[in-house]
């Protein structure tokens, strides 16, 4: 089962979120509401995915996402915003953000880049067996 922490400031959201989310099936893990708090549920969990807002008081998805990585270089962050300029997502991306989904967003959407994602990565891990 794919397992994800859920990261945004916004606590109705990202418990409907998570509701939804395990509804298809995925493991929440945690909630949390900033990017310090990212990265102390990453710590703890290690998830298979972080759900990552962008803009939150005191720490940021900036700091969550670089922190994280520092942490696991492998870590799969998807940043799920309501605003990023052009220039916000190519610096995630250069961070080393796995995706950035925007808000408002269909769960269907995002479930699929989870569902992708592991699929491409049990696809590289099978190949690498057979090497």
């Amino acid at each position: 089962m794919t397992s994800v922490i859920v990261i945004d400031d916004d606590c109705d959201g990202a418990d409907a979120l998570s509701q939804c989310l395990i509804m298809k099936g995925i493991d929440v893990l945690a909630t949390g509401l900033n990017g310090l708090e990212a990265i102390q549920l990453y710590e703890k969990f290690k998830p298979d995915f972080v759900l990552l807002d962008m803009f939150m008081p005191y720490y940021d998805g900036f700091y969550g996402l670089s922190k994280i990585l520092e942490f696991d270089r492998n870590a799969k962050v998807i940043i799920v915003s309501a605003s990023c300029t052009r220039d916000d997502k190519e610096k995630l991306i250069e961070l080393g953000a796995l995706d950035i989904v925007t808000k408002p967003y269909e769960i269907k959407s995002l479930t699929d880049i989870l569902s992708k994602t592991n699929k491409e990565q049990n696809s590289n891990l099978a190949q690498s067996l057979y090497i």
